[in-house]
């Protein structure tokens, strides 16, 4: 509590003049009838200290009960997410369960293929694959070609290109248009039929279909390129 003296009832009269004079403009009626009041025992310089006191205190009260006020709903609003954050976890526990038990099954029924676009704006063309990891691979594939092929930029925009997706037509569609199995791998990407086109043929780094006088080599390793085509 402050120490009441002489010189604190000084300063209280300064500081009070002060507080008074502010109040001109203010819109403020009770804080206009407090003052007045307090003007009126104005001689009473005890008075008026114990009164402010007394104001400031029951202020601090109730800005302490607001705070609890407060604290108390968002504890309330705490218990409650707290309630509902066990009911989200089972649930979740719950789907997870059933995902393990059916998962393999709902998954061995859908149908994958690989999408491909022209241009970055242009619509996605698909050509099923065989299985979601042949899918993956064939993409694989691509990005590995467009990445030795091209620059950075342009290899990425063309990567961009290139999807796994699920396939949206029919099971017979599928199985109708299907082109990319196991044995797509062993196709050759790139052709070359004479020794001044090898290191353009083996710039992708993958397979190349070589000829050469009515003799055919399949391989991705230009030095065997080169020795069936007489130049290493």
């Amino acid at each position: 509590m402050m120490e009441l003296t002489l010189e604190k009832l000084d300063q209280l009269d300064q500081e009070f003049e002060k507080f008074k004079a502010n109040l001109v403009n203010t819109e403020n009626k009770p804080l206009k009838d407090m003052v007045a009041f307090l003007d009126k025992h104005r001689p009473n310089k005890t008075f008026q200290l114990w009164a402010l006191m007394m104001i400031d205190r029951e202020k601090k009260r109730e800005h302490t009960e607001f705070l609890s006020s407060q604290l108390w709903t968002a504890e309330d609003q705490i218990n409650e997410l707290l309630g509902r954050g066990a009911e989200v976890i089972k649930e979740r526990d719950e789907l997870l369960e059933a995902i393990k038990i059916h998962a393999p099954d709902w998954e061995s029924k859908l149908l994958w293929c690989v999408e491909m676009a022209e241009e970055p704006d242009s619509p996605f063309e698909q050509t099923p694959a065989s299985s979601k990891s042949i899918a993956q691979r064939v993409v694989k594939r691509y990005h590995e070609i467009n990445n030795n092929s091209y620059d950075t930029d342009i290899a990425k925009s063309m990567n961009n290109c290139i999807r796994v997706a699920m396939w949206h037509g029919t099971p017979e569609e599928h199985v109708a248009k299907i082109l990319f199995n196991e044995a797509w791998f062993d196709l050759p990407m790139f052709k070359c039929d004479s020794a001044d086109r090898i290191d353009q043929a083996f710039k992708a780094k993958d397979l190349v279909k070589c000829t050469n006088q009515g003799k055919v080599l399949v391989t991705k390793d230009i030095d065997e390129a080169k020795r069936f085509f007489g130049v290493a």
